[in-house]
């Protein structure tokens, strides 16, 4: 493991250059914090609901108070514009909120919180990401752990530096570091895990919970089946999604459509992207890994046609992990294109003889999110056969764009439903009376 001293170089998407350091936690690192956790877990499970659920809402309160100061630390850790860091850190002072609306509920069944979640973040939406995966273990009582992703640490670590005062000491907390890190605290003494990021590292993740619950959001290659007769504003809506966040997101990337309206789609997509520019509609890259995956992933996958739109970049940027928006098509069925999970703003189209050949190469690959277009009773049958885990038709869901959408999940009875995840029941058989 790295031992004490080692740190992360912390650069700016935005133009490549260092812009801090951040530790890497050893083993002993993560069993000091998972350690003080306990503690804090103790503390924060003998509060009434009420109680906890007043002091998420003041967590609530701050964030929406500080709200520049979070965004400044998100743009800075992920470059994306920062009027969409704004509407993330927004809907993580809804989440709050919402959580905060439920914690007061005493469970009906008489379940008691787990103890201790830990918590593993993607990038991508660092902030919005962790609230979403910690706040339904902390509204059931329970302490937490979060892992950041080694390149995007910031948000969380000054919300949890000030959730101290409003929470209670080590109820939420943070380590950094790598993915050493995120492995010591999987195998660590924690009671449940969440985790965001690629399917590799969510089957990694599933295999070292063991019998504890895991709750995983992995990404893939989603499909988007485009059927004849979809509606006009089907690649517009395909396009925006995609490059959102520079395409590192659950939004549709493979687009599937029957041979009838394949040119249709293919050129309808490359009009729709042209207006797509990277440092106008949307940011970098998140490092030098995703740059690397991007760009073999085109040059190794032979696509018969290619489309790239500009790019609209300030001097300073220039050397930042910039790509273009792209479309490729007439491309191999084993393209790595189609085959891998490639973040970026791409977007690839194939086509199938017949509607069934079109569900056979959607469920190719596993994926988190899908979408169908076309018209609505012939979307629905093609959508209930995909294997996707979230399925949008005609439209492209927030789960699909931002990490768990952004209002979708904030109803009450899905609030709930997640809370519950964090508690367990347990009966009590006292020895019969002798009388």
């Amino acid at each position: 493991m790295t031992g004490e001293g080692s740190a992360t170089l912390l650069l700016d998407p935005r133009t490549g250059q260092v812009r801090g350091l951040a530790p890497i936690g050893d083993e002993y690192a993560v069993s000091a914090v998972v350690a003080a956790a306990r503690d804090g877990a103790r503390t924060w499970s003998r509060l009434s609901g009420p109680d906890r659920a007043d002091r998420l809402a003041t967590l609530a309160g701050h964030l929406g108070e500080r709200i520049e100061e979070y965004v400044d630390l998100e743009c800075a850790g992920t470059g994306k514009p920062r009027g969409d860091a704004r509407l993330e850190v927004a809907a993580g002072v809804r989440r709050l909120r919402a959580y905060a609306g439920v914690a007061g509920t005493p469970p009906a069944d008489g379940a008691t919180p787990l103890g201790l979640a830990g918590v593993l973040v993607h990038w991508s939406y660092p902030l919005l990401s962790a609230l979403q995966q910690a706040l339904p273990a902390l509204a059931a009582g329970n302490a937490v752990v979060v892992k950041p992703a080694e390149s995007t640490p910031d948000s969380m670590q000054l919300l949890a530096e000030n959730a101290v005062a409003i929470l209670g000491a080590d109820v939420l907390n943070v380590v950094t570091g790598d993915r050493r890190t995120g492995r010591s605290l999987v195998a660590g003494p924690v009671d449940a895990l969440s985790f965001a990021g690629d399917t590799g590292s969510a089957i990694d993740i599933a295999h070292g919970a063991g019998l504890r619950p895991a709750y995983l959001w992995w990404g893939g290659n989603s499909p988007a089946v485009v059927l004849p007769g979809a509606p006009a504003q089907t690649y517009r809506t395909l396009a925006r999604a995609r490059m959102h966040n520079a395409g590192q997101n659950f939004a549709p990337a493979r687009v599937i459509t029957l041979r009838e309206n394949y040119e249709q789609a293919v050129h309808g997509l490359a009009d729709a992207v042209a207006g797509c520019r990277a440092g106008a509609d949307f940011g970098p890259m998140n490092g030098l890994e995703q740059l690397t995956l991007f760009d073999t992933a085109v040059a190794t996958s032979d696509a018969g046609f290619s489309f790239e739109s500009g790019m609209c970049l300030e001097p300073p940027e220039r050397n930042g992990f910039w790509r273009a928006a792209r479309v490729l098509a007439d491309l191999a069925p084993d393209a790595p294109a189609v085959r891998g999970e490639v973040p970026g703003p791409m977007l690839t189209v194939q086509a199938a003889a017949d509607p069934e050949a079109a569900v056979r190469l959607a469920n190719s690959s596993p994926s988190h999110a899908a979408s169908v277009w076309g018209p609505a009773t012939r979307a629905l049958e093609v959508a209930r056969v995909l294997r996707a885990k979230e399925i949008s038709v005609n439209w492209v869901s927030g789960a699909g764009t931002a990490f768990g959408g952004v209002d979708v999940r904030c109803r009450p009875e899905h609030l709930a439903a997640s809370v519950a995840d964090y508690r367990v029941r347990r009966t009590i058989w006292p020895a019969p009376s002798a009388e």
